[in-house]
């Protein structure tokens, strides 16, 4: 996930929008499911448009080249990531949420990683020039996740010589940890074990004794196929 909602796609009828921005949306959505499947470099703008239904001259009215498109694709995940992570109260809520971002990856059935990291991966961010954009999301996300801890901090759920920045580089390394496990060998409780285990260790170490979430308690459904 990325990411809750890591790679979320806003549909345009959700909102009223002119029918250029509509298209828009359209090429973001459609860049995004691709570049998550096949990453930027295996993605041509001619697959981005056959999906969007979109024509060339309309790419190009909205974006200068497929590196201003994956800018306007990391821009909106930034924008979604902070979001979500605001809903982060307590460790209930941690645990939740790095569930769901795994969760939403089960549906690809191990085909599939973390959105960010195939397309931090997938390709030479200098050559495309979106390095320090992949770089500010990730900081972006590490950001809103420390801040969530130190609300947790604040209201007791950690204790006093905890570090939230440390703590989230943490929590982002064991998302990934389990997303990248997933896309190896498809094991769906495997993948929901390792993070179940890495909050369990977080909270036995800095938090005070509340029992952690887990996979089973939350109301997804999900594969070990």
């Amino acid at each position: 996930m990325v990411f809750q909602q890591q790679h979320k796609v806003t549909e345009p009828s959700e909102i009223k929008l002119s029918k250029g921005e509509q298209t828009r949306i359209k090429i973001i959505n459609a860049a995004i499911d691709l570049f998550h499947a096949q990453g930027i470099a295996g993605t041509g703008i001619s697959q981005i448009l056959a999906q969007a239904e979109a024509g060339k001259s309309q790419f190009y009215q909205h974006f200068s080249s497929k590196s201003d498109l994956a800018k306007a694709v990391l821009d909106r995940w930034q924008s979604e990531i902070v979001t979500a992570t605001k809903n982060i109260r307590n460790f209930d809520d941690l645990s939740e949420w790095l569930l769901n971002t795994l969760h939403e990856l089960t549906i690809f059935e191990g085909r599939r990683g973390c959105p960010i990291a195939t397309i931090a991966y997938s390709c030479d961010l200098h050559k495309l020039g979106i390095r320090e954009n992949v770089k500010s999301l990730f900081e972006s996300l590490t950001a809103a996740l420390q801040s969530s801890l130190e609300t947790m901090k604040s209201k007791g759920h950690l204790t006093e010589n905890s570090d939230p920045k440390m703590l989230a580089q943490l929590i982002l390394a064991i998302q990934q940890g389990a997303a990248a496990m997933l896309k190896l060998n498809g094991q769906c409780d495997l993948s929901f074990a390792i993070i179940e285990e890495g909050i369990r260790n977080i909270k036995t170490v800095h938090g005070a004794n509340d029992v952690v979430l887990t996979h089973k308690h939350l109301s997804i459904g999900h594969s070990s196929d």
